[in-house]
């Protein structure tokens, strides 16, 4: 399992661009490519609905719904977990009526 500490790419505590989340989101797929699971450890920072969707939303975009077998959100507050429900619900919306359309 791939581990990556979020809060090494914090500005203190705080996650929020998506320009902050791209290369996080580069080394994700590459483990995923190599047929890891790949951990976020969240502890310690305030990652913003931006950050997250450019992280974790464009994954569910890009991969489906069956990426999120291969991800594992560790130390995660209340916010962020709010903030990760929304981001991954309102993506496989998304994913689902792309398919609807189809």
């Amino acid at each position: 399992m791939k581990s990556i500490v979020l809060s090494e790419f914090a500005a203190g505590r705080l996650l929020g661009t998506r320009e902050v989340a791209l290369p996080i989101r580069d080394q994700v797929t590459a483990a995923l490519d190599a047929g890891e699971t790949v951990a976020l450890h969240f502890a310690g920072t305030n990652p913003t609905q931006s950050f997250v969707d450019e992280l974790v939303g464009v994954l569910v975009l890009e991969r489906g719904e069956s990426v999120l077998d291969h991800l594992v959100m560790k130390g995660c507050n209340e916010d962020t977990k709010a903030i990760l429900h929304f981001v991954v619900g309102d993506r496989l919306d998304q994913l689902a009526e792309r398919t609807a359309l189809a």
